[in-house]
């Protein structure tokens, strides 16, 4: 497994104090560019590594993509990141090259439905060039994408983490042994996508992994890892009623003879329902609460 991709944004350090750090790691010099990117307004390169900035914006953005990544290899990376203190924050990638697994195996398990995984199964690409055939899975604006290709002759996975997700796994590496991250890594892999064979009629997490997936995946488990989300509140809710939910509403009402009974029908079935969930109770609690306390 190697780093193909690592992207994020360095704070409390001035352009030219980053772009000497990285010139000294890759033993490159500073090329000045003519303009920026990313959203700033000004860049330099040193060999095939990015940084990128803005006058008064106090941060700096570093973009290291995969040749760079493989030329350091994973201990001057880590110890690039560490001075720099630069986490992920933007990008990470993994890749793992496989011999015996075709693209084509991929494609057809995954359009076959032998697939459990967290994207949309709508959202693939399909590209076959001269160089190769590559296969997509997930949306490149989600926070995580694998893509599987055969442009430079072993099979090669690669997986696309970004924003917190990608930071939380780069910390859970660092953890571990250098020899331990492609197993730590695999783990997350799993836990996005897993081939297994659908075809038993049983629960998606009983069926068996397809043989050539077992083989890539080594004996790896499934990560359980979960970003956390935001407490939500009934003024979200309501938020969410009145622009989702209204419009639809008020186009059955002005359609629907007797719409005063139907309605109660709908709130009496939604309120039983809704009380088997503890957590959105508690929202219906909180929120009388407040309104007692406002009273007093």
């Amino acid at each position: 497994m190697g780093v193909h991709w690592f992207s994020g944004t360095v704070r409390g350090l001035a352009p030219r104090a980053v772009l000497d750090v990285v010139s000294a790691f890759l033993g490159l010099p500073i090329m000045d560019r003519p303009r920026g990117g990313y959203g700033y307004g000004s860049s330099a390169g040193v060999g095939g590594a990015s940084v990128y900035w803005s006058p008064g914006r106090g941060d700096v953005f570093v973009v290291l993509p995969g040749e760079v990544c493989e030329s350091l290899g994973v201990p001057a990376l880590v110890a690039l990141a560490t001075e720099l203190d630069l986490d992920p924050s933007s990008r990470l990638d993994l890749a793992w090259d496989v011999h015996g697994v075709a693209v084509a195996q991929v494609a057809d398990a995954w359009r076959g439905g032998d697939v459990v995984t967290r994207a949309h199964r709508d959202s693939w690409q399909d590209h076959q060039s001269a160089d190769g055939r590559t296969f997509y899975m997930g949306s490149r604006t989600s926070g995580r994408m694998v893509r599987v290709y055969d442009r430079r002759g072993p099979t090669r996975f690669e997986m696309e983490w970004k924003g917190e997700r990608a930071v939380l796994l780069w910390r859970r590496l660092l953890a571990c042994a250098e020899d331990g991250w492609s197993l730590e890594a695999m783990t997350e892999l799993r836990a996005f996508l897993d081939f297994r064979d659908r075809s038993l009629g049983v629960r998606p997490d009983c069926c068996p992994l397809l043989d050539w997936w077992q083989a890539v995946t080594d004996g790896a488990g499934r990560s359980c890892t979960s970003i956390p989300r935001a407490a939500r509140t009934l003024e979200d809710k309501r938020e969410w009623l009145r622009s989702q939910v209204a419009p639809v509403l008020a186009m059955v009402a002005d359609g629907v003879p007797d719409w005063t009974g139907e309605l109660a029908d709908l709130l009496a079935d939604g309120r039983g329902r809704y009380r088997r969930r503890c957590d959105r109770v508690a929202l219906v609690d909180v929120a009388r609460l407040s309104w007692v306390n406002a009273a007093d």
